[in-house]
Formats: C-alpha cells, structure tokens, sequence
C-alpha cells in the first residue's frame, strides 16, 4: 500500500495518523462518519537492531472498539485485545535494523480501521494515541489525534451566480457523494 500526504510540520518518525483527518483546527467530523482509519508509524532510531516491537493503543471510549479491524503493516504481527479497550499490535522477531545503519529499513507501520460510538453527541471529542515498545526500553508515546463531532460546520459563500430562465433547471444530483477521484453531476431541466 502506497500512502503519500504532505508533511506539514516536523516529523517525528514515531506518529499516530487518522483519516479522515477532519476540518478545520477543531477535526470535525459528522456523526455519520462511517470509520476511521488509524495509522501508527515508527521508526528504530537506537544504535541497535530492535529484536521486537509491541504497539499498544487503548482506545478511546468514544469509539467502538468491538468494530476494531487490524489491517495491513509493514510486518508480521500478532492481534491482541488485552482489556475493555486496549489492544496491542506484536511484532515478534522483526529484526528491524536502527536508522544508522540502513534508514529506509528502519521504518515500520501498522494501520486499523474503527467506527465511533453511536449517538456521540455533537462537541463530542475523540482523542487517541499509542505507546511503542522497543525491545525493553520504555514507551515512545505518539502524538495525540483529535476530532471533534460537529454539524454545519463547512461554510460556503457564494461569490456571484447568474440566473438564467433559458435553461429551467428542476434539480441538480451529485453521486457517489462524498467522492475521491471523480463524481457525476446530473442537471435536469425542460
């Protein structure tokens, strides 16, 4: 799986990332939202080989963490929900080399898609983040993801519109919405 998104600020190689990302500073997303889709990437920055890698993120309890699904990683590993809301993701055996000693296989990720609790109430806020273990060395924590459950929250204003009798439009249809790489628009008028 290629995944490519801009960097916008520092990078820490040890990062929480979700989509949909959300709008504005707040994260909003509407309470319909179907899933979100986590990424946790990290990276070995030691001096060693890191022997195993143990992910473990307690999730949220404004998520529903039995529509918990483990998806692909960079490597193989063991699925484990070790209480109500913690799991953990176990990378036994990854030998995964240090970034000194070869950077571009330093790297690893592990990605899971969850839904959020029905009826979250609107300024509902969904926080989470993971620990990363390296062999026996304390936790690495992840920056924290947010979203906010809002409504109305994407404003538009309209800049000009020409109104024309010519054409008597009835109705305008745009499907699938939302969409990602293309949409069709349909207007019906006499």
């Amino acid at each position: 799986e290629t995944v490519c998104v801009p960097v916008v600020a520092s990078y820490d190689p040890n990062i929480k990332k979700v989509l949909p990302a959300g709008t504005g500073a707040e994260g909003f997303i509407p309470a319909t939202t179907p899933k979100l889709n986590y990424t946790i990437h990290f990276q070995n920055t030691g001096n060693d080989t890191a022997y195993k890698v143990v992910v473990v993120d307690t999730i949220a309890a404004t998520l529903d963490i039995n529509t918990l699904i483990p998806l692909v990683a960079s490597h193989d590993y063991r699925f484990e929900r070790i209480d109500s809301n913690v799991v953990r993701f176990v990378f036994d055996s990854i030998y995964l080399v240090d970034s000194v000693h070869n950077e571009p296989l330093s790297h690893g990720f592990v990605k899971f898609s969850i839904q959020q609790k029905l009826n979250n109430p609107i300024g509902t806020k969904i926080f989470n983040n993971a620990s990363i273990y390296f062999d026996k060395n304390e936790a690495i924590v992840t920056n924290t993801t947010f979203h906010t459950i809002g409504r109305d929250f994407l404003q538009m204003q309209l800049i000009s519109s020409t109104k024309s009798s010519k054409y008597n439009v009835k109705e305008v249809s745009i499907f699938p919405n939302p969409f990602r790489e293309q949409t069709q628009i349909i207007v019906e008028s006499n």
